[in-house]
């Protein structure tokens, strides 16, 4: 996979962007268990788009889709 696909700079609706690059990945749990260990920001990880700015309501609905993912659940939007 090209690295330069989850640059999302330029994209209008990350979210939905990140769900599509991250579908039916293998190890979509094991990368939101990572995402929460390392504090990941700016970056699509578990097909979740995780905001380089840490206030608000977007990065919070990231980490709960992250927190549910790592637990093996489906991801929902909160946000």
């Amino acid at each position: 996979m090209n690295p330069e696909q989850f640059d999302l700079d330029g994209t209008k609706d990350k979210q939905l962007t990140a769900e599509k690059l991250c579908a039916g990945c293998p190890v979509l749990q094991d990368c939101a268990i990572d995402a929460l260990a390392n504090g990941d920001v700016g970056v699509v990880r578990a097909g979740v788009w995780i905001p380089s700015y840490i206030s608000g309501g977007h990065f919070q609905s990231a980490h709960y889709s992250l927190l549910r993912y790592a637990a093996g659940m489906e991801a929902t939007n909160v946000a």
